[in-house]
């Protein structure tokens, strides 16, 4: 992921959810580096977020990527 697509997917997830910055780099990060999902791994990092929540996350990064 290069850094205008981090910056796209970090300024629409901030647009639609209240996530602190750090969680959502590492968000961003994770998801561009395993084929734009969560790890189940990962997933137990984030697990006060809800399934519909990373979900979006996941649609946002793969769409900032495409770009």
């Amino acid at each position: 992921m290069d850094e205008a697509s981090w910056t796209r997917a970090m300024r629409l997830i901030g647009l639609e959810f209240d996530i602190p910055q750090m969680d959502a780099s590492a968000l961003v990060r994770k998801i561009a580096a395993n084929d734009f999902k969560l790890s189940a791994a990962d997933r137990e990092r984030f697990k006060t977020l809800p399934d519909r929540v990373i979900a979006r996350i996941e649609e946002i990064v793969r769409e900032a990527s495409q770009r």
